[in-house]
Formats: C-alpha cells, structure tokens, sequence
C-alpha cells in the first residue's frame, strides 16, 4: 500500500534480494512514502543499489510541490548520469544528445516550493501521522475496520488513506455531502486498458 513501509524482513525479502544479487534493476515510486520510518530499511539500501528510485512530487504527497515535478535516486553514478541525461532531452552537454530523452526537468517554481516545504517536512511528518491514527480510530467506532494497519514499530504518512467498504458508492456520496473528497484509484485493470488489449494473456486469466 502506498506510504505504508514494505515488510522485506525475512521469509519476504526475496524480491528485493533476488534482484540485488542478480544486478536485475527494480524500481520504487517512492513519493508516497517519504518520511515514514521502520526499524528496518534494507528496501531503500537495496534499491539504491540497483535502481533508481523516483519520487513524483505531485500535491498530495508528503513532499509535493503545487504541480508536478519529481526526483530519482539512485547509488549507482552512472545510473544517475544516464538519468540526468535522459531527462535533459538526453543530453550529455549542450547540444549534445548522446541518449534518446525526455523534457524530464522539473519545474523551476516547484523546486522551490519543495525546498521550502523541506523546513516545515518533519512537522508535516508527524502531523499525518496523528491525524491518520485518529482517522483510523474513527472509522473503527463507525463499524469500518480495513483502515491501514502498521507492523509495530513502523509510521506512515498517509499519502492515501485507503479502506475497503461493501456500500463504496453511498460512503463516497456520504463523505461528499460532508465535504470530504475521496478517489477510486485506478479502477481499471491495466490488462482492461485499450494500449495493452491482447498482450496479458496471463492477467487476463487471472481475472
């Protein structure tokens, strides 16, 4: 789940090291997540490692901007160089495209945006940490109980906060009428999507 940390203790950290050990890049979206704490942290070590990770900086993030932007981070220098060049149009110097890249800058207004937000981040931190334990606590006394559930000694920051209710449709009109927005992430199977009819034949079958 989006800004919960990922268990990779063992038995469940062969993901992360198959691909480590095997130098097989993973990658992490890791905006959502920024800022939450766990006792332990393999999972950003190993993706450092092996792949960058890439936090979009988009409004409701812990660290989002009041647009779009974003970062990548990543061990390896020269991932990193090939990423700065990508997103410079895949540019090695000017004028000099050595790779085929993208217009990936961010924008000049939201970095510094995000570089102000940096000062007022660990109050941000613990600030949705309180208020999704609270929120947590209400759902529970109205009977909702698949609110996020944390390992003990991990923190979240509730960059979504993500429940399961039978009545999906009145709980939104519900919170609506209260003022309270809610989203239906991504309620399309990507092997429904029309850009990839006919190429998941596996998940398709799992449907």
């Amino acid at each position: 789940m989006r800004s919960l940390p990922v268990e990779v203790s063992p038995p469940n950290r062969d993901l992360t090291s198959h691909a480590y050990t095997r130098q097989c890049p993973s990658d992490a979206e890791e905006q959502a997540a920024i800022g939450f704490s766990t006792p332990q942290r393999i999972i950003a070590a190993v993706v450092a490692a092996s792949a960058p990770s890439a936090p979009p900086a988009s409004p409701p993030k812990p660290l989002g901007g009041y647009g779009d932007g974003g970062a990548c981070f990543t061990a390896d220098q020269e991932l990193a160089e090939r990423t700065r060049r990508i997103s410079r149009h895949g540019q090695s110097r000017r004028y000099f495209h050595s790779d085929v890249g993208v217009n990936g800058r961010i924008d000049t207004l939201q970095a510094a945006i995000v570089l102000a937000k940096l000062e007022l981040f660990e109050a941000e931190v613990a600030a949705r940490g309180r208020i999704g334990a609270e929120l947590s606590a209400r759902l529970r006394e109205a009977g909702i109980n698949s609110t996020p559930r944390l390992a003990p000694g991990n923190t979240s920051v509730y960059a979504q906060f993500t429940i399961e209710v039978e009545n999906r449709a009145a709980v939104q009109a519900a919170l609506k009428e209260q003022g309270i927005p809610t989203a239906v992430h991504y309620p399309t199977l990507l092997c429904q999507q029309p850009a990839l009819a006919g190429q998941t034949p596996c998940a398709e079958r799992c449907r």
